[in-house]
């Protein structure tokens, strides 16, 4: 890997290559897990099916994103969970959910200047891993607020639909959380909430 490169963990392999991303974990630091690790098979399906139906019978758009939210906690782990809307045109995040609307309120933007980062998740449609403060300080312009809450390691799941980046799901936790099945079972429940983001930018504009 050529000096000053992070490695890039990739969803569908769930191995590290060079490219953008973070490193891996600190060797000797063990992984702090959430339920999802020791979940079967099974029952992750299960979960993820009751997910698809707790979505089909939500009545707005906040329960929509509050089952996304419950559901992450349950396979995945969080301490913050948000969901961003994207405007590729105007290079521009809002944020439409969040669980802690004190520190990050509904409705904050930020705009997304050029950078590893942005080519990676919101470009090129690939999940990020960060798994400690400095993968943070990386990647966000407010780091200080985030590792201030205790927020040390980030999963950022590009949110697709019919082939364009229309938002992002982010879980952030702590230090060396998130593993690369994380990103495959983000980037289900993220599918599931495609349509819905679509047509809630459709209506905004």
């Amino acid at each position: 890997m050529e000096p000053g490169k992070r490695a890039v963990c990739s969803p569908s392999i769930g191995t590290l290559k060079p490219g953008v991303s973070s490193p891996a974990p600190t060797p000797g630091v063990p992984a702090p897990r959430g339920v999802g690790d020791v979940m079967t098979a099974d029952k992750t399906a299960h979960v993820l099916d009751n997910f698809a139906e707790t979505l089909s019978n939500a009545p707005d758009l906040h329960g929509v994103f509050t089952a996304a939210e419950a559901v992450a906690q349950t396979l995945i782990g969080h301490r913050l969970f948000t969901i961003m809307r994207f405007d590729a045109a105007r290079m521009v995040v809002e944020r439409v959910h969040s669980s802690n609307p004190e520190a990050y309120p509904i409705g904050g933007r930020k705009p997304k200047r050029d950078s590893e980062w942005r080519r990676h998740v919101l470009e090129e449609g690939k999940v990020f891993i960060g798994h400690n403060s400095d993968d943070i300080r990386w990647v966000f312009d407010d780091s200080e607020l985030i590792l201030g809450l205790g927020l040390h390691a980030v999963l950022n799941v590009p949110i697709k639909s019919a082939g364009r980046i229309v938002g992002t799901m982010n879980l952030l936790d702590r230090t060396a959380h998130y593993r690369a099945r994380d990103a495959e079972i983000g980037a289900v429940i993220a599918a599931q909430l495609a349509d819905v983001l679509d047509v809630s930018a459709s209506a905004s504009d």
